[in-house]
């Protein structure tokens, strides 16, 4: 941005979603991380809407706070 400052809407995960291999599951409250074979992060337990859920991905990230 021209005043220099980014935040989450106009930053990197803006640029993030646009991409196919990218999701943002809102309103997520994550349980526990998964760790695969190697104790690298592959998966993460969350519950959304009364429902849990394991989702497993290449690249995990994981944020917390809100999102405009």
């Amino acid at each position: 941005t021209r005043s220099g400052k980014e935040d989450a809407e106009t930053g990197p995960l803006a640029a993030a979603l646009g991409s196919p291999d990218v999701t943002l599951a809102t309103g997520a409250r994550v349980l526990r991380l998964i760790a695969g074979s190697g104790g690298r992060i592959d998966g993460v337990e969350v519950e959304r809407g009364g429902t849990r859920q394991v989702i497993r991905a290449g690249t995990v990230v994981v944020a917390a706070g809100a999102v405009k």
